[in-house]
Parts: structure tokens; C-alpha cells; sequence
């Protein structure tokens, strides 16, 4: 009952709802708020790959760093468009405040509670709230529905999810580098190399020599090739936490050009979404009238000649 009298709040305006409705209504709304908070769990069990795996996206083996990539970017689109659902959905407004908070909880216990989940946390719960904010503030101003409050700044909530990817990426590197003592994980170093020989191979076969000189050419570069990657490790030393936030940005830069490109053909998906809500009747369009006060030069007798 306690649950019925607040979320009714949200039907209609001041129209008597039977109980069935109500439910129903309930029911609706649970199953959006558990959508956000599932999209929440798989946008951050991938984070947390990103930090327990991180060098699948530095290994040139692009079978393991592309699809961990696409997963990455479908979670965040999910992610984006439950957000987008329960900024429409969900009322009255603390609830959608409670299941933010909920949600920034659950990242911060997947990923592990450290300094920097909680500031990404802490981050993220503000963010969305204040995006929340004025997404509703702009729908209590429309005569009718669109879904342009949600769409119109995606691009800020695509930037923290690649900020918080970046994180994730640069405190895997960091935690991996201090318990291996390395600066260029061995996963990467030797794969690299051989991609570099690989391509090496490829301009020595173009040239004109007999196989044995050709062989000849490729033994002699290995070591050059080993020679400078472990010169280059050794200028890195210098900087052993630099490396990693540096990579961090590097990553988050990629990310992000993703992000955008999927922020593109956002608008649609998410019209798309709302429509295929409606069509099942998950959603229904309900119509109000509403008092307007103006300020005006006219006596009060002669408003209705207006």
C-alpha cells in the first residue's frame, strides 16, 4: 500500500486510479528501474574486465580486442538508452535519484571499492542526476512528447562512460605494472614485435634476394627491433605512474570517437525504442489540461474574449 501511494503520484492529475492500474503501473516501473540497473551491471562487469584484462586491447590479435571493444560500446549504448528510459518513465523524481544512486553503488562494488571507482562513482551519480534534472525540467515544458530531452545532450553521459572505461584501463595497467615490475607488459612486447617483423617480412619479400639473404636480413633485425623496445622501456622507467594515465587517455580518446560515431544514430534508436514501448503497450500516451497564468494588460472580465 505504502508503495501504491507514492508511485501513484505519478498518474494522472489527481484522477482516481483503480487498484489494477496501479500495479500495473508499479509493475512497469520496477521493470524499467531493473533494466537501468542490469544495463548498469553489464556496463560495469566490462569495466572490470577492462581492469583485471587490460592488455586485450593492447594485443595486436585483433580476435580478442575487437569484440571486447563492441561489447564496450553495446553496453554503453544500453546503458545510455535505460537512462534515457527512466528519465521519461520513472517519477516521482526521488525514485530516479534512489536508482541513480543504486546504480553508481553497483559499479563501485563491481569494479572494487578503491579511490578511483568512487571518485568515478561519486562522478557519474552527479552527472546523470544533473542531466536527469534538466531533462525534466524541459519535459514539464513541452505541449507534447519528444524524446529530444533525453537525445539532445547524450553526448555528455557517452563521455563520462569513456572517461570511466579510461580509468578502469589506466588502473588495470597500473595494478598489473606494480605486481610484475614492467612497463610494457610482456603480453604486448612480444606479439608487437613480432607484428613489426611480420611487416618487415613483408617489404624484404618485395625486394630481390635469394631466400637465404632474405633470412639473413630478418635475423639481423630481431635484435634491433628487441634492442629498441628495451631502450624505450628504459626511458619509460622514469615516469612508471605517468605510463599507464597516459595510455589511460590514449585509450579514452579511441573510446570516445566510438562513442560518438554510436551518439550519431542515438536519436533514432532511442525514438525507435520509445515507439516499440508503445506499440506493446508497455507505454501509453495519456492527455492533460493544464492552467496557464499570463500577464496581461486585460481585465479579468474580458479574459475569455481572448
Amino acid at each position: 500500500m505504502f508503495l501504491q501511494n507514492i508511485f501513484t503520484q505519478a498518474v494522472g492529475s489527481g484522477k482516481k486510479s483503480d487498484k489494477r492500474s496501479d500495479i500495473s503501473y508499479i509493475t512497469k516501473t520496477l521493470v524499467a528501474i531493473l533494466a537501468f540497473l542490469g544495463s548498469m551491471i553489464y556496463f560495469s562487469v566490462i569495466c572490470r574486465n577492462l581492469v583485471n584484462d587490460y592488455f586485450i586491447i593492447l594485443t595486436p590479435a585483433y580476435k580478442t580486442s575487437i569484440p571486447f571493444t563492441i561489447h564496450l560500446c553495446v553496453s554503453a549504448l544500453i546503458l545510455v538508452l535505460m537512462i534515457g528510459i527512466i528519465e521519461v518513465l520513472v517519477r516521482p523524481r526521488w525514485v530516479v535519484f534512489v536508482t541513480i544512486l543504486l546504480a553508481t553503488i553497483e559499479y563501485v562494488f563491481i569494479i572494487g571499492p578503491t579511490i578511483g571507482s568512487l571518485i568515478m562513482g561519486a562522478i557519474f551519480f552527479v552527472i546523470v542526476s544533473l542531466h536527469f534534472m534538466r531533462a525534466y525540467n524541459q519535459f514539464k515544458n513541452q505541449i507534447s512528447f519528444s524524446a529530444f530531452p533525453v537525445s539532445n545532450k547524450k553526448m555528455i553521459l557517452f563521455l563520462i562512460l569513456a572517461i570511466i572505461a579510461g580509468v578502469a584501463f589506466a588502473q588495470g595497467y597500473s595494478i598489473d605494472a606494480k605486481k610484475q615490475s614492467y612497463i610494457i607488459p610482456p603480453q604486448v612486447k612480444a606479439p608487437l614485435v613480432e607484428m613489426i617483423l611480420g611487416q618487415a617480412k613483408i617489404m624484404i619479400e618485395s625486394q630481390k634476394a635469394t631466400p637465404a639473404q632474405k633470412e639473413a636480413i630478418l635475423n639481423e633485425i630481431r635484435p634491433q627491433i628487441e634492442s629498441t623496445m628495451n631502450d624505450l622501456e628504459k626511458k619509460l622507467e622514469r615516469y612508471p605512474k605517468a605510463v599507464p594515465w597516459v595510455l589511460g587517455i590514449l585509450f579514452f580518446s579511441i573510446i570516445q570517437m566510438a562513442f560518438f560515431v554510436i551518439g550519431l544514430f542515438f536519436g533514432i534508436i532511442l525514438t525507435l525504442l520509445f515507439y516499440l514501448l508503445k506499440v506493446t503497450q508497455f507505454t501509453n500516451y495519456i492527455t492533460e489540461m493544464r492552467e496557464v497564468k499570463w500577464l496581461t494588460l486585460e481585465t479579468v472580465q474580458s479574459k475569455s474574449k481572448r
